[in-house]
């Protein structure tokens, strides 16, 4: 199913809302980590209307979450080229309400090193999950000590397997990066960062 956002667009000269259709788009992912860039310059984001500041601190979110602020918290940054809606990808807030602040800060880090692949691989990188609390990692099959519940692993859901290849070949390059997972069969891909004390894990292929 399409996820649909509302992107305000006055950083770029432009008033009003438009809805876009996120869906493995190449064009409208671009367009997003086109925005998210500038509006970094600018040092804000513009979320339902009401300007807040772009990059949200582990310690800032951990508050925002203690208060009900999910949907501000969703709208606003975690690093250049991330937000935290992307860290809490299909979670509800009752989830993400059982989130610690230690996870959220492995998240703030987890997102540093994925700026760093982003930047390897020069194009926007889709994030299918990322966070997860331990239900909903059941749920998916993960394992009982996965990095997703930590916040230090992501799954990106790509255009094809050859793109999906370069992101992780990227990510491959990037000294933080310490677990790669290929799959053969689809067109996801798993990176994991400062996981089995920091030392490189050989890449699965699954």
């Amino acid at each position: 199913m399409a996820i649909k956002e509302f992107l305000f667009l006055s950083a770029l000269g432009i008033v009003g809302w438009r809805i876009v259709e996120v869906r493995n788009n190449p064009a409208v992912l671009q367009a997003q980590d086109d925005l998210r860039a500038e509006l970094s310059v600018s040092g804000h984001i513009v979320s339902g209307g009401f300007s807040q500041l772009t990059s949200v601190s582990a310690e800032q979110a951990y508050q925002m979450i203690q208060a009900g602020q999910i949907f501000d918290l969703k709208n606003s940054n975690i690093s250049r080229y991330f937000d935290w809606g992307e860290v809490f990808a299909n979670r509800t807030s009752n989830e993400i309400r059982t989130i610690t602040l230690q996870q959220l800060k492995n998240a703030v880090r987890h997102a540093q090193v994925l700026d760093k692949v982003r930047d390897a691989y020069g194009k926007p990188i889709h994030i299918a999950s990322w966070w997860r609390d331990k239900e909903s990692n059941r749920r998916a099959g993960g394992a009982y000590n996965s990095d997703h519940v930590k916040g230090l692993a992501i799954d990106i859901d790509h255009f094809s397997k050859s793109e999906k290849k370069k992101i992780l070949d990227s990510a491959s390059t990037i000294s933080e990066v310490t677990g790669l997972g290929y799959p053969a069969s689809s067109n996801k891909g798993h990176i994991e960062s400062f996981t089995n004390n920091g030392r490189r894990k050989n890449s699965w292929f699954y």
